[in-house]
């Protein structure tokens, strides 16, 4: 019908005020890590970083990167 419109982003995604949600930063990092290393080595370092609050040390997240 000849219509235009138009919109302006004020932030970027990722910004402080539009970051993005936990599961979308996981999702990324799978589709970066899992060609790489491997769907099941990309999980096995997810949950290890997920779950770096509660470790004691950071040996098993070392081990699961190679930097050890």
């Amino acid at each position: 019908d000849g219509r235009v419109f138009a919109a302006e982003a004020l932030t970027n995604k990722g910004d402080t005020e539009d970051p993005y949600a936990a599961t979308e930063v996981e999702a990324k990092f799978m589709e970066v890590a899992a060609p790489a290393i491997g769907t099941d080595a990309a999980g096995a370092v997810a949950r290890a970083v997920l779950g770096l609050d509660k470790a004691a040390t950071l040996g098993g997240i070392l081990e699961l990167i190679d930097m050890k």
